[in-house]
């Protein structure tokens, strides 16, 4: 079976096992299956019969499957109640994470949930919870049908899913769920991703799946960049028209962000969601651990052209930290570790590329000045 085949299987797969009934989630994937056949998605009428065994059952000796069954555990293993055969999951709503920091002082009690609705810039926000929410989730899913007819590639199913599974609860639980079952959806499909190339790799065994929680072999490679100089590269602009330059570079960098993670995706052969997030000029990506030595190569790159276009005004600060299933029981830990070897990488700027080795090419003028710049005064 591709790998594909297999992403695509664990993203639909989520989808039926909490859109439909405990007993019934195999028989709603397959019809999310149907309606992508029924459109311009080739891969999918191409891998019919292989997607249909893997979203069929979990007890066939399928390979695929018990990596998708694998990557289900990990992406769960700090979820309680995931599933409850005595709650209806169409009576759940998400709740907004300050609402549950700050709830001893709620003294209404009033409940504030994520509205059912498509994902754009006026539902963002959550309101208080009213009667009737209930109501919203069948022509919520009746909207979700609709556009997943439309869907013709792999990208435009994620995003899609993203569009309407970003206020949903990700489990059956009632009431304080704040994870989402867009974000819980992409974190499974990620784990499967980067448990397949690690079998392939033969870096996973047979046995290592059986026992994948309470193995101690590092499968997983937890990658974190940051940008250094965002403040002297915004600021360094004339104050005539300094509002739109300020916007102009802001902007740029945020490119930059989305260029640098695209480019690493592309290199690793990944999906969109292994990239766990990124903003503020930060990101993170959880890869396969087959990947490290590629992942410097890839890192030397990206430092080079950067230096070349910029001269040394902007530095990206990208490494990784590799661990076992077992580390997704504390994953908060692994984000601050790889945030401490991010902050001592920025204390020695372009080391990556050998500093002895390029000092001439780092430390010295690039190129001889003449016209200067009317935005920013670089000559």
């Amino acid at each position: 079976m591709m790998r594909n085949e297999v992403y695509i299987s664990a993203l639909l797969r989520t989808i039926g096992e909490f859109y439909s009934d405990s007993e019934g989630y195999s028989e709603y994937s397959l019809e999310l299956l149907a309606r992508l056949q029924k459109g311009n998605y080739s891969f999918i009428n191409d891998s019919q019969e292989d997607i249909n065994n893997v979203l069929s059952s979990y007890q066939s000796e399928n390979k695929s499957q018990k990596i998708i069954r694998s990557a289900n555990q990990l992406a769960s293993i700090n979820q309680r109640d995931i599933k409850d055969k005595d709650q209806d999951y169409f009576n759940g709503s998400l709740s907004s994470i300050f609402a549950n920091l700050f709830k001893n002082n709620n003294e209404s009690n009033d409940e504030y949930i994520y509205p059912l609705k498509p994902l754009k810039l006026t539902n963002i926000f959550p309101k208080k919870k009213e009667k009737g929410y209930e109501s919203n989730y069948k022509n919520h899913i009746d909207n979700f049908h609709k556009e997943i007819d439309k869907v013709s590639n792999e990208s435009q199913l994620y995003y899609l899913l993203q569009k309407y599974l970003w206020s949903v609860p990700a489990t059956h639980k009632q009431g304080g769920i704040d994870v989402s079952l867009f974000d819980y959806t992409k974190t499974k499909a990620a784990i499967t991703l980067c448990l397949y190339d690690q079998y392939q790799n033969g870096d996973l065994t047979d046995d290592d799946l059986e026992n994948l929680i309470k193995s101690d072999k590092e499968q997983f490679l937890l990658i974190s960049a940051d940008i250094s100089g965002i403040q002297d590269f915004i600021f360094n602009i004339p104050s005539k028209g300094a509002a739109k330059s300020l916007k102009g570079r802001s902007v740029y960098l945020n490119l930059i962000a989305d260029v640098v993670v695209q480019y690493i995706l592309d290199e690793l052969n990944l999906k969109e969601a292994n990239l766990l997030y990124n903003g503020g000029g930060n990101f993170y990506l959880l890869v396969p651990a087959c990947h490290k030595d590629k992942i410097k190569e890839v890192r030397k790159n990206i430092l080079n052209k950067l230096l070349q276009a910029h001269d040394g005004e902007i530095y990206f600060a990208i490494d990784s930290i590799a661990f076992s299933p077992s580390g997704f029981k504390d994953f908060t830990k692994l984000w601050s570790e790889a945030r401490e070897k991010i902050e001592k990488l920025k204390e020695k700027k372009w080391s990556e590329l050998g500093l002895k080795e390029n000092f001439n090419k780092i430390f010295e003028p690039f190129d001889q000045g003449n016209n200067y710049c009317k935005v920013c005064g670089v000559s």
